[in-house]
């Protein structure tokens, strides 16, 4: 495969490049002479994709959508809430049109963070059940993707009275709710959520 030849004594060297004509003309070989340019090239491009990918003043990750929220809404709320947000009859209250959704964006972190116990009134029922809280389980992003969905999907459109409707739940909300509350082990009651603004 490698073929090795003499200089000419027109003054070209190895590769192509131009030697004086006292020097003696090299062996050279001619087989991978012709892969230089691609391999320089191949070299350059890697090294121009990994320094760019490097750069940190690259966009960071995407925010978890509400589209998102949508999957660990399934996962981990459907099946006591019910798939429609209409809750089971003789278990958790509904989602659908609950005034809990419209209200503090910290209220309804902190029942997904640690969970709520107790007589919770919804609508014209009181239930007395509890949930468990997710926050050893979920991110605090994905925490803002799964209220995001529930508020966007099964909020009362029109919002509390006199009050424009909630916007999505910002993963910086929940991170500072979840140090505020880091060192809370019990679950919520519906009289200290009340209390929460």
């Amino acid at each position: 495969m490698l073929a090795e030849t003499q200089g000419s004594s027109q003054g070209v060297g190895h590769c192509g490049h131009r030697r004086s004509p006292s020097q003696p003309a090299p062996a050279r070989r001619t087989f991978w002479c012709s892969f230089l340019p691609a391999v320089a090239l191949i070299a350059s491009l890697s090294i121009g994709l990994f320094l760019v990918g490097c750069r940190q003043d690259a966009a960071p990750p995407r925010a978890v959508s509400p589209e998102t929220g949508e999957s660990y809404f399934k996962a981990y709320c459907s099946a006591c809430h019910h798939p429609e947000g209409l809750g089971i009859q003789g278990g958790p209250p509904p989602l659908l049109n609950s005034p809990w959704l419209g209200g503090s964006d910290a209220r309804l972190i902190r029942i997904v963070l640690h969970g709520v116990r107790g007589s919770l009134k919804v609508g014209e029922r009181t239930y007395d059940l509890e949930m468990p809280g997710f926050g050893t389980i979920l991110t605090d992003a994905q925490v803002a993707a799964v209220l995001s969905f529930v508020r966007k999907r099964f909020g009362r459109s029109e919002g509390p009275p006199n009050q424009p409707p909630r916007g999505p739940i910002t993963e910086a909300a929940v991170s500072q709710i979840r140090r505020a509350t880091r060192d809370r082990g019990t679950y919520w009651t519906a009289e200290e959520l009340l209390e929460v603004r």
